[in-house]
């Protein structure tokens, strides 16, 4: 993933790029909406628990489909509360590291279930060598 930040945009306020260019044959991956549910099914308490599990639940799909964080190239993020945004940046940061894919962030009126307070969905692209 190239990232495309172009010169004449403000540079993106939190870790994300506002484009990223994959090119070649590439193997793409789109997940589903990852949420905070532990392994048993159940929902982690608390939105800082939830966020967590929920990055963790993306890491297990990506490495499932041969992939990892440094081949997403779209982040989109759904919140139930504004407030949780300084702590979910945070959560983000960490699990991101140097990488900068693009990303969205929105504050919806609910999720699928009421005990759900995040929701996490990515696209990864891994260029196939030929």
């Amino acid at each position: 993933m190239q990232p495309v930040n172009p010169s004449g945009n403000a540079p993106p306020p939190s870790p994300y790029s506002h484009g990223a260019l994959v090119e070649g044959r590439i193997r793409l991956l789109h997940t589903a909406g990852q949420v905070g549910r532990l392994a048993d099914g159940s929902i982690a308490v608390g939105f800082e628990a939830q966020c967590n599990q929920a990055w963790r639940n993306l890491r297990n799909v990506l490495r499932e489909g041969g992939m990892d964080m440094a081949d997403v190239v779209k982040l989109t993020f759904f919140l139930v509360d504004r407030d949780d945004m300084a702590v979910m940046r945070q959560i983000w940061d960490q699990m991101v590291g140097e990488h900068r894919p693009p990303a969205t962030m929105l504050i919806v009126a609910g999720l699928g279930r009421p005990e759900v307070v995040f929701e996490i969905e990515a696209v990864a692209a891994q260029t196939i060598n030929t």
